[in-house]
């Protein structure tokens, strides 16, 4: 879950697919908030215009686990050569952090990778993100 929150404004997106360029991305209809490339850039703007300051955000990621094991399938596309299937969480927090990087918005918190599931609770009051998991519990970023 990609997260940003500003003056009393908050966001949340579910990135499933790093980039829209990805091959099975339809091209009929493109969801934005579907591919990490897209939401950041997507949610700044939505909240810019109900009155948010773009250089005041900040961003807490949550997400990118490699939950399945999917051998030997490669893919190449964008330019790059990329690793297993089962890698997509690494590549979305890769391109989350890319967009992030681009609009000069900070990280303030972060828990990504990994081989678990995550519950993942927003309070867009105070832009508090709960995480919980089986493994390692509850905390707040």
């Amino acid at each position: 879950m990609n997260k940003i929150a500003a003056l009393g404004r908050s966001a949340a997106d579910y990135a499933v697919i790093f980039t829209r360029r990805c091959p099975r991305a339809s091209t009929d209809v493109v969801k934005t908030g579907k591919f990490a490339d897209t939401a950041i850039p997507n949610l700044v703007d939505r909240l810019a215009r109900i009155g948010a300051r773009p250089k005041c955000l900040k961003c807490k990621i949550v997400g990118g686990a490699q939950m399945f094991e999917i051998p030997g399938s490669r893919n190449k596309y964008a330019g790059l050569t990329c690793g297993p299937a089962s890698h997509i969480g690494a590549r979305n927090v890769d391109a989350v952090k890319m967009a992030l990087e681009k609009l000069k918005i900070p990280i303030v918190g972060e828990e990504t990778g990994g081989n678990h599931g995550r519950t993942v609770k927003f309070d867009s009051c105070t832009g508090d993100v709960e995480v919980s998991s089986i493994h390692f519990g509850k905390h707040t970023l």
